[in-house]
């Protein structure tokens, strides 16, 4: 750290921009090519899932003019700030104009860019139980209503203002939509919101079905917090329905997974 650079892996890192820059200069073409063959490997690690350091890549990629990269990025910053809780730290990243790219998104990026940020703002409102924040942004993605992660979304938005028939239409559209596109994790998501939104509606024998479903595919996938969701709600549902043995061994097996994902993170870190 002493020296300004770090170790990551067979590379490395200019810690500081300045120093970075002052390389690039030094370099020449060759630093354009080392610069290159540096995002390739960051974005292999991310897309691997062991670069843990999602807020800086991002940032790294928003500034070096590789937007399109830095849009895939994002969504999952989100994401995790809205899985722990964190609405502001989720909020932060949902302002289209406090971003920072050196390279304006072209009209296809920016209605990514929009889509994906209001989205989160969607989602955060709902943490935050703001309905009416978030009926405003399910009224801005009404244009998207044919994609499952918007569906998804709207659903939350209708459970939240008590419209239970509603969000599980939506929730079957988005199912429906993800089962079209191939998108497995929108499809784990899908089986998991229908199964919790089914525990609220009190048809909890459907729900363990739909709860099951989405469990056993979060295993298959290797996700491991959809996996824990899906056994947690799983557990409380069984318990509700009188089914205290199964309960009991769905619960074990929730806790054991969200030991071994705090300790993975832990490492991470």
């Amino acid at each position: 750290l002493d020296s300004g650079l770090i170790s990551e892996v067979d590379h490395l890192i200019p810690r500081f921009p300045a120093l970075r820059r002052k390389l690039e200069e030094l370099l020449g073409a060759q630093g354009e090519r080392l610069r290159e063959a540096f995002i390739r490997h960051l974005v292999g690690l991310w897309e691997k899932g062991a670069y843990s350091h999602h807020v800086l890549l991002f940032s790294f990629l928003a500034r070096s003019g590789c937007t399109d990269l830095a849009l895939r990025v994002l969504p999952g910053i989100i994401r995790r700030r809205l899985d722990e809780g964190d609405s502001a730290g989720a909020r932060a990243f949902c302002d289209p104009h406090r971003l920072e790219f050196s390279r304006a998104p072209p009209a296809a990026e920016k209605k990514s860019l929009v889509l994906v940020t209001t989205l989160g703002a969607l989602e955060a409102a709902l943490l935050d139980g703001s309905a009416e924040e978030a009926a405003r942004a399910a009224a801005l993605l009404a244009r998207e209503s044919g994609r499952g992660e918007v569906q998804l979304a709207c659903a939350a938005a209708d459970l939240a203002s008590g419209d239970a028939a509603s969000a599980l239409d939506r929730l079957k559209k988005a199912l429906l939509s993800f089962q079209d596109s191939g998108d497995r994790r929108g499809e784990r998501a899908a089986y998991l919101a229908l199964g919790t939104t089914m525990i609220g509606d009190g048809r909890t024998g459907e729900a363990v079905e739909y709860l099951g479903l989405a469990e056993r595919l979060c295993l298959e996938a290797a996700d491991a917090l959809g996996a824990l969701r899906a056994g947690a709600m799983l557990a409380a549902c069984l318990f509700n329905e009188g089914r205290y043995s199964r309960s009991l061994a769905a619960a074990e097996d929730a806790a054991a997974r969200a030991r071994a994902l705090y300790q993975r993170q832990a490492e991470l870190r």
